[in-house]
């Protein structure tokens, strides 16, 4: 069986009996079990969502997409309740540090639980204030979850402050919408990439807020990226299942990351976070845009 069709009828699984979570949920929880080559635990994911309302408040980040996406994430794991009594203590001492309660903090806080560093709240806070500082009109709660693998992949101050600016500066011509997608990028580059490769490749691509951050990652190697990237996207586009859903830029990222999991220079788990980050920006997007409909 190939890995689109696994993931269709996987997904076809997942939407029956997580069918609140919507579909970019559904399709995560599908990519995540592709990944992990494991199949989908519905009780741990159930046992792990009841763990966390029980024990955070209503407001919390760990309420709707922030809670249904890291329960998947955390369902392929075990020790899960030391784990999540800890990723509970990171996000509640991260609001009384006037971080702002959201989905994106709550997969922040999942990254840093996996942190080894006793400081990581503190070494947090100083990455917050370096990317800030660099650009305080652009820095918000969607930066969290990059900033948190900062600390994880425990890149210094120094590396970061002698590379942001030189980054954005060579990011600032591919043609992005906003200064936003500028930084996710730049961020992902100093995380990931030894250097920066403005390959011709990437300056052609359309570059998808919601997914920039993997294009630094996918596009570092030259070697028949965009052929590839056609092949797989042209694949995805064969299946009726996933046009009845899938617009372009997701099919593009789902080409992406199938294309991904065979690079063995960034590991499953890093694959891992970075899907969930660009998942949470699909879903915040069509919450906007449901939004913008009502009113």
């Amino acid at each position: 069986m190939s890995k689109i069709e696994n993931i269709i009828n996987t997904y076809n699984k997942i939407k029956n009996n997580l069918r609140f979570d919507g579909e970019y949920l559904n399709y995560f929880a599908s990519i995540l079990s592709t990944v992990n080559k494991n199949i989908i635990n519905y009780d741990k994911i159930k046992y792990i969502r009841r763990f966390f309302s029980d024990r955070t408040a209503w407001h919390s980040s760990f309420r709707g997409t922030g809670l249904y996406t890291i329960s998947i994430i955390l369902s392929f794991e075990e020790d899960l309740d030391e784990k999540m009594e800890k990723i509970i203590e990171m996000e509640q001492e991260l609001v009384s540090k006037n971080f702002r309660e959201s989905s994106y903090l709550a997969l922040a806080s999942y990254i840093l639980h996996k942190s080894k560093d006793n400081n990581v709240i503190e070494k947090f806070m100083d990455m917050y204030d370096v990317i800030h500082g660099k650009s305080d009109k652009i820095t918000c709660e969607e930066d969290y979850p990059m900033i948190a693998l900062i600390v994880y992949k425990n890149i210094s101050g120094e590396i970061l402050t002698s590379k942001y600016d030189d980054y954005f500066s060579v990011y600032k011509f591919v043609e992005v919408k906003s200064n936003d997608i500028t930084q996710d990028m730049v961020i992902a580059s100093i995380i990931f990439n030894n250097g920066i490769n403005l390959n011709d490749n990437m300056m052609k691509e359309k570059i998808e807020a919601q997914y920039a951050i993997l294009y630094p990652i996918f596009f570092n190697k030259t070697e028949n990226t965009v052929k590839m990237l056609d092949i797989w996207e042209g694949k995805l586009e064969e299946h009726v299942e996933l046009q009845l859903f899938m617009n372009g830029s997701f099919r593009r990222f789902l080409a992406m990351v199938l294309i991904l999991q065979n690079n063995k220079e960034i590991s499953n788990e890093d694959l891992e976070m970075l899907i969930s980050l660009c998942i949470l920006n699909f879903t915040k997007t069509q919450e906007t845009s449901i939004l913008s409909d009502l009113v």
